[in-house]
């Protein structure tokens, strides 16, 4: 889920990496990381704040479960790709300037094209607090082992994101009948507007994901959480 966070006190917001955060691909070096927030990509139409590399942080505990999931994907000849880990504070609260402005709608086709962007709260695919801001939170899909790893084409002209799960060009995920980050009624987990290819597809996903603990977002087919884990801190240290 795109978790939006207001401005907390400075109480809760840390610049330095804590020690119970992992570097997942180090940890997990069959796991495909492509975090689209790096890139321009994205329902801001540039880089976000923070976000300097393509790297994956997460908690030690989700990346202790990940590594059963992909341990287990791996014998069916699949492989997890990720698309957001630990997001920053700064780009939490950068997401949220620009749910309140009524400009800077240029990737409207790709993210959100039928929903007002001024209905992105009350609708709830925005919120005001940020798992990923803890490092409990990850976006992710399902790769085929044998496929080659995303070489995405960011120029290529916008499409909508409900038709295909195949943008943007040179995308790798199994069919999932939306792509990561729509903000539709198609993206709901158990949606019926999408192929029984993509609903089988994501119920896979779930079904992996749910048996090592995590918890799906149902409005959101890639969202995925760790219940249990305490953690109270919003970090802000910067993904180099």
């Amino acid at each position: 889920m795109i978790f939006i966070a207001y401005l907390l006190a400075p109480l809760f917001i840390f610049a330095d990496i804590p020690d119970y955060f992992q570097d997942v691909k180090k940890e997990i070096p069959t796991i495909e990381i492509d975090i689209r927030y790096s890139t321009k990509f994205n329902f801001l139409g540039k880089p976000v704040k923070g976000y300097q590399s393509n790297t994956c942080y997460l908690h030690k505990k989700l990346v202790e479960k990940l590594k059963l999931v992909q341990s287990e994907l791996k014998t069916k000849k699949l492989s997890l790709k990720i698309y957001d880990c630990y997001r920053p504070q700064k780009a939490v609260d950068q997401f949220y300037r620009w749910a309140v402005n009524s400009e800077n709608i240029t990737m409207k086709k790709s993210f959100f094209p039928n929903i007002n962007k001024s209905d992105l709260f009350k609708k709830k695919y925005l919120a005001k607090k940020s798992k990923h801001s803890r490092g409990l939170a990850v976006d992710l899909t399902l790769v085929k082992i044998k496929d080659s790893p995303s070489i995405i084409f960011l120029d290529s002209p916008q499409k909508n994101c409900t038709r295909t799960s195949q943008w943007p060009q040179g995308e790798n995920t199994l069919e999932m009948g939306t792509t990561y980050d729509c903000l539709d009624i198609a993206s709901n987990t158990h949606s019926t507007r999408v192929s029984q290819t993509a609903r089988a597809n994501r119920l896979i996903l779930k079904k992996y994901m749910e048996k090592y603990g995590f918890k799906n977002y149902s409005k959101e087919w890639w969202h995925y959480s760790l219940p249990g884990v305490v953690m109270k801190t919003y970090h802000n240290f910067d993904i180099q």
